[in-house]
């Protein structure tokens, strides 16, 4: 399955520079970015997707989603989506990005808060794994939104983790679990 997802700049709609914004169906409502024929479904589905955006920001996934975590391989995209769709924000980096800043990327995961969940137990709503043949250093995602960085001390990454990650706003299945899944995130 081939998924395509229709772009536009949208500094003004995150108030984040350089954030690029995804046609979604309907999340936020008021986003009024573009018609629903050219929105990210929300279907379930089985093998793998290719994804048109790099990492992937939405579309049809995997019917379960992976645990929330650090991870030191790289992880299913299909998988990572039904965690965006649940509210997480997934940080990739290039799998050449130097081990100080792998590390940079590792405490500003263990740094953010817990968040309760409707269906599971409490989680950060942060996945980060190294991802082969990104556009950027580092790209972090949400569902329906993504920021290219060359660093990981550029403030626009904290920005973007608090505007979008569990939020009832951007998040199409707000108060979905990220953890009862499958995988195994590193421990500390």
């Amino acid at each position: 399955m081939t998924v395509q997802a229709a772009a536009h700049q949208a500094p003004d709609s995150s108030g984040i520079p350089g954030v690029t914004e995804y046609v979604t169906t309907g999340w936020p409502a008021a986003s009024r970015n573009g018609p629903a024929a050219e929105a990210l479904a929300h279907d379930h589905v089985a093998g793998p997707v290719t994804y048109s955006v790099t990492p992937p920001v939405g579309g049809p996934h995997n019917a379960t989603w992976m645990n929330c975590g650090i991870y030191g391989q790289p992880v299913p995209n299909e998988r990572a989506v039904h965690n965006l769709e649940h509210g997480a924000v997934w940080i990739t980096y290039q799998p050449s990005l130097p081990p100080s800043q792998v590390s940079q990327l590792r405490a500003l995961v263990d740094k953010q808060t817990m968040v309760p969940s409707a269906e599971g137990a409490a989680s950060r709503y942060m996945d980060l794994s190294p991802y082969p043949g990104l556009p950027a250093p580092i790209v972090v995602s949400s569902w329906g939104f993504q920021l290219k960085l060359s660093s990981p001390t550029d403030s626009r990454l904290q920005q973007f983790v608090n505007k979008f990650r569990a939020s009832a706003t951007y998040t199409p299945e707000y108060g979905g679990a990220c953890t009862g899944g499958v995988g195994t995130p590193l421990q500390k």
